[in-house]
């Protein structure tokens, strides 16, 4: 330690720690001699092998008392917990692997394996996340996986799975009031029925049908029309219904639906049979008879932030939904994020 300090003092630069230069046990002082120095003294008595001595290799100090640090860490390295991952993360020029926790639970996990397994990761995430933030949600896609996973596995294609999004969706923004209950596709999955029925503060029901309207041009009312015509003949006559239609495009207001009911008025109006067979009904008495189910229709855009909704009561409705729990129900839709 003598020569390193006098280094220093003789404006050298400080050097590594080894153990390259061990001396012996009971070796005497030795004396080395430089071309440039003074004879020096390597060692006085006795070194043991415990402790470290200077091995002469030259290291840099810099400023701002950085260390020049080239050795390799000895330390062996962390393993990764199951479902975790290890960062890369550098401090003093050593690198230092730092555990990431999973992105959800072991339990999230098996369940979003079981009803998602043939979907894209990216719609596996979301369910997941929908799962961990709400214990309500995460116990309706319990009590309904079997549901669940059926109408995602038997989709044709990522449009389809994506309209089965849109009634977990609604699903997951309704549970997050707890004066809310769900039941999915209440009335049988073979049979047309809602996909939804809620009821709020228990002796309030009523039904939603969840539909997405699909990223094919702008939503004129023709194609808002033709929308609800579609899905009228799945609501019941027991209770008051709605429809939600989500979409991401240009923003749908109350008036596009005004307009779109309006025209269905008239196509009924003038028995335009035509209209209503491509649609799946046998004529415009029979869209009627569905029509007057139906008590009003909400757009969920999700396009905004936070979601923007918008309602259009069915004047001619024969059950109107409820006025209290209509407007929680809106409340809850728009507290979706895009």
């Amino acid at each position: 330690m003598a020569s390193h300090a006098r280094g220093l003092a003789q404006h050298c630069r400080p050097h590594c720690l080894g153990l390259g230069a061990l001396v012996p046990a009971h070796q005497a002082v030795g004396l080395e001699k430089r071309d440039d120095q003074r004879l020096q003294m390597v060692c006085v008595g006795v070194t043991h092998a415990g402790f470290p001595v200077l091995d002469r290799a030259a290291t840099h100090a810099h400023a701002r008392r950085q260390l020049a640090l080239g050795q390799a860490c000895g330390h062996a390295p962390q393993s990764a917990a199951p479902g975790s991952k290890l960062i890369a993360h550098s401090w003093m020029g050593m690198t230092t692997p730092i555990r990431r926790p999973p992105r959800w639970s072991k339990k999230t996990d098996e369940l979003v394996r079981h009803v998602a397994l043939r979907c894209r990761p990216g719609l596996q995430s979301e369910l997941a996340h929908w799962i961990e933030v709400s214990p309500r949600f995460a116990t309706f896609i319990a009590s309904n996986q079997d549901k669940v996973r059926k109408k995602l596995n038997t989709c044709e294609d990522e449009e389809a799975r994506l309209d089965v999004r849109a009634e977990l969706l609604v699903a997951y923004l309704i549970l997050a009031d707890r004066r809310f209950d769900l039941s999915f596709e209440a009335y049988g999955a073979r049979h047309l029925g809602p996909d939804l029925t809620v009821t709020y503060r228990a002796n309030q029901r009523f039904n939603l049908e969840v539909t997405r309207l699909r990223a094919t041009g702008d939503p004129d009312q023709g194609r808002l029309a033709s929308v609800i015509t579609a899905k009228v003949r799945q609501l019941p006559g027991d209770l008051p219904n709605a429809l939600v239609i989500t979409t991401r495009g240009p923003p749908i207001t109350e008036e596009s639906l005004t307009t779109a009911a309006r025209l269905l008025k008239a196509h009924t109006d003038h028995k335009d049979d035509a209209f209503f067979a491509r649609r799946g009904l046998r004529d415009a008495r029979d869209f009627y008879a569905h029509y007057v189910h139906l008590g009003g229709v909400f757009v969920l855009d999700e396009a905004t932030v936070p979601a923007r909704t918008v309602f259009s009561a069915n004047r001619d409705a024969r059950r109107p939904l409820p006025a209290e729990a209509l407007a929680r129900l809106t409340t809850c839709l728009t507290s979706a994020s895009a």
